[in-house]
Formats: C-alpha cells, structure tokens, sequence
C-alpha cells in the first residue's frame, strides 16, 4: 500500500498499487475492499470530510467521491 488517510478515529482509507482501496469505519480491525473503475496505481489519498474525498494516483489519475466511497 502506498498510503493512508483517518478522517477520525474510526474511519479510515488505504490505497495502492494495483488499484486497491480499502475502507475501515472500526479504527482499523476490520478493511472492505472498495473497487477503484481504474487500472492504474495509486498514490496517495485524502478525505475533506466524511464524504468528500480523492485520490491520486499514476499518469494524472484522480478518484473522487461525493458520497464517502459508497
């Protein structure tokens, strides 16, 4: 995984190569894979708040959600 990103203390993202994106809302016991649509690595993630956030990743890819990832 190439990165990591709480937006508090129970839920959190991870994200990596080969399109993986993993979600916690139990402060990290349990990940639920999220599907990426994309066939290309990713680098870093970042929330605003609990439904806003991107990710970035290779050759200008960028994720966004409005609705916390669902």
């Amino acid at each position: 995984f190439s990165a990591l990103y709480f937006t508090d203390s129970l839920n959190g993202w991870i994200c990596g190569y080969y399109k993986e994106i993993y979600h916690t809302s139990d402060g990290g016991e349990h990940w639920t894979f999220q599907f990426s649509f994309t066939t290309k690595w990713l680098f870093a993630v970042r929330f605003a708040d609990d439904m806003n956030g991107w990710i970035v990743g290779e050759l200008g890819t960028i994720l966004h959600t409005t609705s916390g990832g669902i």
